[in-house]
């Protein structure tokens, strides 16, 4: 029963998990020339994942406090302007059963505001990647977040060589 429950969850991953888990990028490092600010918004994490301790908040603020640490401008959410500017949209997908396993997908997707061809704008995503992975429950509140900071730089990496600093 326990390997079905975790076949189930690798199935359920790997289904929507699109382009994330493969480490893909939508249009590549190249789109992140010129980005000056971001802000973060980090997707509510599912009733497993807050069984397993953890938060929107950590996550949002390590996200941030990494970005910060490499010399991003992070526009604060509650800052009414931050809609001007793109932002990172953090989301922790976890699924825990019922004995000591849980499995997880992280996205991080860049998104900003893009005109259509018809003259509309909307939020599109313009670099992503991820990634998934499997833990006990009682390593869940470390390898999780590890698994996110890994990720972010991914982003960090990308971002930077797209925009170097002048020296």
């Amino acid at each position: 029963m326990n390997r079905i429950n975790v076949l189930l969850c690798v199935l359920f991953l790997w289904a929507f998990s699109g382009k994330q888990a493969m480490g893909e990028y939508v249009l590549g490092k190249d789109t992140l020339k010129g980005i000056t600010k971001l802000w973060v918004i980090t997707e509510k994490l599912s009733e497993d994942g807050r069984k397993l301790g953890l938060t929107e908040s950590t996550l949002q603020t390590n996200t941030e406090l990494a970005l910060r640490m490499a010399g991003v401008e992070v526009v604060p959410y509650d800052d009414p302007e931050r809609f001007r500017f793109p932002y990172l949209y953090v989301n922790a997908s976890i699924i825990a059963d019922e004995t000591s396993r849980c499995s997880y997908r992280i996205s991080l997707e860049l998104r900003m505001l893009v005109q259509l061809e018809n003259g509309n704008s909307t939020h599109g995503t313009i670099w992503d990647t991820g990634c998934i992975g499997f833990c006990g429950h009682t390593r869940a509140q470390s390898v999780i977040p590890e698994s996110l900071q890994e990720t972010v730089n991914t982003f960090l990496n990308d971002f930077l060589a797209a925009n170097p600093k002048a020296r």
